[in-house]
């Protein structure tokens, strides 16, 4: 089951790989899950560094594109594909929206937005 999800999420299937996998959540249930876990996220993230202070924006914004995905597919591989076939088009989008100063909550709920966005 894994290894079709990562094949067809590294292919750019995102949404077919979305709406066949997580159906039973949505979009809303994905918005969701994603939007509760922001405090966590931010604070985990603040713990080990991964912040607008510490690392190169493009960083932080794919570090958080992981952990919100991981919330949903509660699994580090998926997530990573999912990262990695979203990542250029969610960290172009969110990179011209913030800078250095941008609080990391803000930083990491733009691109959660961004995430909704491209995939449903």
């Amino acid at each position: 089951m894994l290894v079709p999800l990562l094949l067809t999420a590294l292919k750019g299937n995102l949404k077919s790989v979305v709406s066949g996998t997580l159906s039973d959540l949505g979009q809303r249930g994905v918005d969701e899950k994603m939007t509760a876990a922001i405090p966590v996220i931010v604070a985990e993230m603040e713990s080990d560094g991964a912040t607008p202070a510490d690392l190169e924006l493009r960083q932080v914004v794919r570090g958080a594109m992981f952990r919100l995905w991981k919330v949903v597919v509660n699994n580090g591989h998926a997530a990573d594909a999912f990262r990695d076939a979203q990542d250029d088009k969610v960290v172009a989008a969110v990179l011209v929206a913030i800078n250095r100063e941008t609080p990391l909550a803000e930083i990491v709920t733009k691109t959660k937005d961004e995430i909704i966005s491209l995939t449903f």
